[in-house]
């Protein structure tokens, strides 16, 4: 080792970060838009197997991710898979709908009488698919029998998770991964959250440890730019009241707090990093957010009371910023 320097561990594994054992992390995954990285939090196993796992479960359930067009650090933006309320499929991407390949539907007409609906772009495709197996079925025949639908005659579309606030623990691991991130690149020793350790890992249940939907309100001192999508990361940490919490805004709307540490007694620390993610550079501004020890401790997280209303409340203001056209009725 050389003189003055320090040596570095993965803060999963214990193991020593040196060679090709060291990968590249980003404190927000890729694939939500994350562009801040440290070579000095995971062994590439680790980035490899868990985290690569945890990341693609928060982006699948945070659909908004695939709705709203940003750049990436690397890779490109898979879109998001819409259905309308006549099963018709859409692949939604940078703002454009493209209807998708999909197997006739199977319906009764008005007369009692059944019937088949399939995309327009497939009417070719599945009559030569059909004259295989009859020769003398005509064209006029088989448009007769047939109803398609146009790109320009979608309706509303439903997803997966319907753009909700996120439930699974799974996904709530990945939020407590953003936090530790966070909290490890400002040098906070790994000591001061081991439960949340255990829990990224797996190892421990959500009730052993205190994370959950958080909308600040009063207690955030931050004026948005009119057009600002970000991401804010706020690491608090004070040792007069022994706690160490972590403020998470995801495309400001998905907003979180992790309470990583009940008994802190480190150094006095307030860090901010926004990311504005449209514009995709760093916005150099500060927050202000004093919530006391008390506070954190006796409020209950995740589904309490307006939870929801206070998600919705955020959603439509992304809808605006971004020109998704949301339809909440």
């Amino acid at each position: 080792m050389n003189k003055g320097t320090i040596d570095k561990y993965c803060y999963i594994s214990g193991e020593k970060l040196f060679g090709d054992n060291i990968s590249k992390e980003h404190i927000i995954p890729n694939a939500l838009g994350g562009f801040l990285k440290s070579s000095d939090l995971i062994t590439k196993e680790i980035n490899n197997n868990l985290f690569a796992k945890l990341d693609a479960e928060l982006a699948q359930a945070i659909e908004l991710s695939r709705l709203i067009n940003f750049k990436r650090d690397r890779g490109e933006q898979r879109g998001i898979i819409g259905v309308s309320e006549d099963g018709m499929r859409y692949l939604i991407k940078d703002n454009s709908f493209t209807i998708l390949p999909m197997k006739p539907i199977d319906i009764i007409d008005s007369d009692g009488k059944p019937n088949r609906r399939i995309p327009e772009s497939q009417l070719d495709e599945y009559y030569k698919s059909l004259s295989k197996k009859n020769p003398n079925l005509t064209k006029e025949e088989f448009l007769s029998k047939i109803t398609y639908v146009t790109v320009d005659e979608k309706k509303n579309l439903d997803f997966k998770n319907g753009l909700n606030i996120i439930t699974n623990q799974i996904h709530f691991r990945g939020i407590a991964k953003i936090a530790t991130n966070f909290a490890i690149k400002n040098n906070i020793s790994r000591a001061c959250f081991l439960e949340m350790i255990e829990f990224i890992k797996g190892e421990n249940n959500y009730e052993r440890i205190e994370l959950g939907y958080f909308y600040p309100k009063s207690f955030l001192k931050y004026q948005f730019y009119k057009k600002e999508l970000s991401h804010i990361l706020y690491l608090k940490g004070c040792n007069t009241e022994n706690i160490l919490y972590c403020y998470i805004e995801l495309f400001n709307t998905h907003c979180f707090v992790v309470i990583l540490d009940k008994k802190y007694n480190g150094k006095n620390i307030s860090e901010t990093y926004i990311w504005d993610v449209l514009k995709a550079k760093e916005l150099k501004k500060k927050i202000t957010l004093n919530i006391s020890r008390d506070f954190l401790l006796n409020r209950e997280y995740m589904f309490y009371e307006g939870v929801e209303e206070d998600y919705t409340m955020r959603l439509k203001r992304t809808n605006i910023v971004c020109g998704m056209k949301i339809n909440f009725s």
